[in-house]
């Protein structure tokens, strides 16, 4: 895929952004696009970091194992999103697996390539930092989600928190959602029919739509 139809499809915020097209085009040269089935594994834990990827269209989840075996979901990934960064970065194993959600497509960019480059381009750089804290702090919000609230409180916030942003659906299965936020499936259901019955979301096979995001927030304040 060219260059430029790469960068056309990815959002004003993406880490390609801080380049100018002259710059992006020579990443991206040595840059492949992968397609990923539902339920495929990109990367997972313990895998050699030589390689980040960035969403071109799909989502993804991020997500660790513990040693019992029990898989906790840390976050989702959309387009334009930065994905296997860290490994790059540090050069250690990853530290965490990552699964396509729907069908995904992703370009491949080596650690080869980007690492001299970053080291030349400030704005480049900027941009992954940019990008890891912004995991950074979506990790904390999970953290104090799952750990210090009631469970509308903790479902509101968890669904503000995975919405996308500038968009009012979540492509999600209540499953999957509550997993996020550390809830049974059953009490999910629940709170969310009861959500739909009073007109806060409508509620669709793998997705959630937010009818009122102010009542959600509201919801989801109540444990500040």
């Amino acid at each position: 895929m060219a260059a430029g139809d790469i960068l056309n499809r990815l959002p004003k915020h993406s880490i390609l952004a801080a380049l100018n097209a002259a710059e992006a085009a020579a990443i991206l040269a040595a840059s492949p696009t992968r397609r990923f089935a539902k339920g495929q594994v990109l990367m997972d834990m313990g895998d050699e970091g030589d390689s980040l990827m960035i969403v071109l269209d799909g989502l993804t989840k991020v997500s660790v194992v513990t040693p019992a075996g029990r898989e906790l979901t840390l976050d989702y990934v959309g387009v334009g999103g930065l994905i296997g960064e860290l490994s790059v970065l540090d050069g250690a194993a990853r530290s965490a697996r990552i699964t396509a959600v729907e069908p995904t497509e992703a370009v491949v960019i080596y650690r080869r390539d980007v690492i001299p480059y970053l080291e030349r381009n400030g704005r480049a750089a900027l941009a992954v930092i940019r990008a890891l804290c912004e995991r950074l702090r979506r990790t904390n919000e999970l953290l104090e989600t799952t750990t210090t609230m009631g469970l509308e409180p903790k479902l509101a916030r968890g669904i503000l928190r995975l919405l996308p942003a500038g968009e009012a659906e979540l492509r999600l299965s209540q499953g999957e959602i509550a997993n996020a936020v550390a809830l049974s499936r059953e009490n999910v259901n629940r709170q969310l029919r009861e959500w739909q019955d009073m007109g806060f979301v409508d509620l669709a096979r793998g997705r959630i739509a937010v009818r009122d995001r102010a009542a959600l927030q509201e919801i989801a304040d109540i444990a500040e």
